[in-house]
């Protein structure tokens, strides 16, 4: 129940935070990066998102596991797809798919 208590307390006063500055509030989101040279679509946090190159997409609120999965709408090019940084995913198949999903 302490364990509870001492994160319930944590989120209410980085939420405080994010009321008093704005930086403090891009702490708790989480964005995918998709890197392409061609047209893809994909799943991102339940939200169909079609796209053609590069483009930053807010998953939401940090706290649990996100999860993304991006098709190649083309034979050629490439489609790089990851989440804060972590760990890149790429496909140079024809229409391939990428899936990651957060720490």
């Amino acid at each position: 129940m302490a364990d509870f208590r001492v994160g319930t307390l944590a989120t209410v006063l980085i939420l405080a935070l994010c009321a008093i500055s704005s930086a403090g509030c891009s702490l708790l989101r989480v964005q995918a990066f998709v890197e392409s040279n061609t047209s893809w679509s994909g799943f991102f946090e339940g939200r169909s998102v079609d796209g053609t190159g590069n483009m930053t997409i807010d998953l939401g609120i940090r706290g649990q596991t996100k999860c993304v999965t991006a098709q190649k709408s083309t034979r050629s090019g490439f489609l790089t797809v990851s989440i804060d940084g972590g760990e890149k995913k790429t496909t140079f198949a024809d229409f391939g798919v990428v899936s990651v999903c957060s720490n």
